[in-house]
């Protein structure tokens, strides 16, 4: 092939791929998305501290250690609310709201005059993210039923324990991937499409409840159903 014609082929391809990227949604997709889940968020450790007293300059100086103590953030269902609007084919925008209730077990040793104990804490915890779907749509399987995408983008954490008393907030940035799977494609209605979502995420957290403020990284795998009109 002469180098004109290479050029003519990249050219029609870089085109096509521009064209289907930039496409309408077809018919029977939907433009606005709704969805509603649940889901989990793995647990992680958020670090340890020491209490230390400090002896007077007369008995030798130096620090002694009162008690130490490590902290978890365990495991915790979660409830996710999802908004998409769909801008082509192949991308699609969404606004996300979850929620969930973790618990922070904190084991306390070394101390001289209690010993070894344990104490629970639950938080309240709010992340509101934005998301960028790509829909891998070389991928549809089952007469375009089974649609794979990946998915990224960043939130805003916020974490209250029981009383409201401590409050801490934080970014969560998020990638992952799922697949969804339409089970209802009504003909002639504003409904387009009504189907079940899997994906699982891997959650980077910076900021938020933490004894280091450290960024702490989790998995989260949700399972919704979803609902596409217009």
């Amino acid at each position: 092939m002469t180098r004109g014609g290479r050029s003519r082929v990249v050219a029609a391809v870089v085109l096509g791929a521009g064209l289907a990227a930039s496409a309408p949604p077809a018919a029977g997709q939907g433009r606005l998305e709704i969805g509603v889940g649940v889901g989990a968020i793995s647990g992680y450790q958020i670090g340890g501290a020491e209490a230390t007293l400090t002896a007077n300059t007369g008995s030798g100086g130096g620090e002694f250690t009162l008690f130490s103590i490590e902290s978890e953030l365990e495991t915790a269902i979660a409830l996710d609310l999802r908004l998409g609007w769909r801008l082509s084919r192949i991308f699609a925008v969404e606004a996300g709201l979850g929620y969930a209730t973790p618990n922070v077990a904190t084991q306390v040793t070394g101390d001289v005059e209690a010993g070894s104990r344990s104490f629970d804490t639950a938080l309240s915890q709010w992340i509101i993210d934005g998301s960028v779907v790509v829909h891998l749509t070389a991928l549809e399987a089952v007469d375009g039923r089974l649609r794979p995408f990946l998915v990224g983008g960043l939130g805003y954490l916020r974490q209250l324990d029981d009383g409201s008393v401590l409050v801490a907030s934080g970014r969560a940035a998020h990638a992952g991937g799922g697949v969804k799977y339409a089970l209802w494609n009504p003909a002639d209605s504003w409904i387009q499409r009504v189907g079940v979502r899997a994906e699982l995420r891997l959650l980077i957290r910076n900021d938020g409840f933490d004894l280091e403020d450290r960024r702490r990284t989790s998995v989260t795998g949700h399972a919704s159903v979803f609902l596409a009109v217009f």
